[in-house]
């Protein structure tokens, strides 16, 4: 259920950013909320039992972008959650 209330949160957001009703405090919201789960997403592929070099040639395979730059975008990913937002208390 939580996936389709995603879902419409995400579309009622786009509509937002269309007709400019689109705070900046909600652009950051949902900026912050997408870093965390490319960060997730990140750790769900490591804890596949792919190791991260094996993304990284993945992903240049696919990509024809740099290994090197591929590493460094896929650690940053991770690291900017972290380093720019604070943790939510719960």
């Amino acid at each position: 259920m939580t996936d389709v209330t995603e879902e419409l949160e995400s579309k009622e957001a786009f509509r937002k950013r269309l007709d400019g009703t689109f705070e900046k405090y909600e652009s950051i919201v949902l900026m912050r909320e997408d870093l965390y789960k490319m960060q997730e997403t990140i750790e769900r592929l490591e804890d596949s039992g792919l190791r991260y070099e094996t993304i990284i040639l993945l992903l240049h395979d696919h990509t024809k972008i740099g290994k090197r730059t591929l590493k460094k975008v896929l650690e940053g990913l991770q690291e900017i959650p972290h380093k720019y937002f604070k943790e939510e208390k719960k």
